[in-house]
């Protein structure tokens, strides 16, 4: 442990921008900003359509014959007078 303590001391930070390459032309470039890309997961939830109903409505008009017993009443109708009528 005693090599790698006497190592850090044989480093000297003064904290002075130095150029990244020392072959550029350009000196001055002294940081690069190298973006680093990651996936997330995002979950969410919205309203997507999925189906869709049609409702239609038509007239339809249907003949049948349809055998049914029919009854017959008569009203006949007496007034004051003595006079009679049938409805």
């Amino acid at each position: 442990m005693k090599q790698s303590e006497s190592k850090k001391t044989d480093v000297e930070d003064r904290d002075e921008p130095v150029p990244l390459m020392s072959s550029d032309t350009d000196l001055s470039e002294t940081e690069k900003v190298i973006p680093f890309w990651a996936e997330e997961f995002e979950v969410s939830k919205k309203i997507v359509k999925a189906a869709e109903l049609v409702i239609r409505k038509r007239k339809a008009i249907e003949k049948k014959k349809i055998d049914i017993d029919i009854e017959q009443e008569q009203v006949t109708i007496k007034y004051h007078d003595g006079k009679t009528g049938m409805l």
